[in-house]
């Protein structure tokens, strides 16, 4: 059962991503002046969920500097807002202001007059069943990530992080690779 869904998945993600993809933009050509690249950091980053800088280069898979001078460039633009967790002022939140999600809105890969076009072809009802359908699968993608904690949970996940390399961690660099994929199962199989 669960592999049939995986394979829906894999099946049917596409098909949208390519009804509904835009083709990439330069910066300098965009209403918004973002770059593929930056139009890829506001897309992972949200209004209300805080990210760290460090746990977003992390996800990204870019260095700290390399993606520094991306956060300067859309803080100075307005798309993003840099504060201090509440719960530890040394940490700083990363979260998209309401011009970001627009200007990310007409950067994004999936083209806002085609996905309206997908949107018409379906009853409300329908339209309803399907944006819900994709928040759980994203919800579920953030917890999956590594890199999405807000500030409150990235001095826990730190705390976290700093006993798991204990070699008698059961997630440590000692730990097994069966122990590991069966955690990350356990990821995946929880309720969304």
């Amino acid at each position: 059962m669960k592999a049939e869904r995986v394979r829906a998945i894999q099946r049917w993600y596409p098909q949208i991503y390519l009804a509904c993809h835009t083709r990439h933009q330069r910066a300098s050509s965009t209403d918004a002046r973002l770059s593929a690249n930056d139009s890829s950091v506001l897309a992972h980053l949200d209004e209300r969920d805080a990210m760290t800088a460090g746990n977003l280069a992390r996800h990204l898979g870019i260095g700290a500097s390399t993606l520094s001078a991306t956060i300067n460039r859309l803080l100075k633009l307005g798309y993003i807002t840099r504060t201090p967790a509440a719960s530890d002022r040394r940490i700083i939140e990363l979260r998209l202001s309401k011009t970001g999600a627009r200007a990310m809105q007409g950067s994004s890969v999936l083209e806002s007059a085609r996905v309206a076009a997908l949107l018409d072809g379906l009853t409300p009802g329908e339209q309803k069943l399907a944006v819900d359908g994709l928040a759980l699968l994203a919800r579920a993608a953030r917890q999956l990530s590594v890199g999405w904690t807000s500030g409150a949970d990235a001095v826990t996940a730190s705390k976290r992080s700093k006993r798991s390399m204990s070699p008698t961690s059961s997630t440590g660099p000692k730990a097994s690779k069966a122990s590991k994929a069966s955690k990350i199962s356990k990821i995946s199989e929880r309720k969304v």
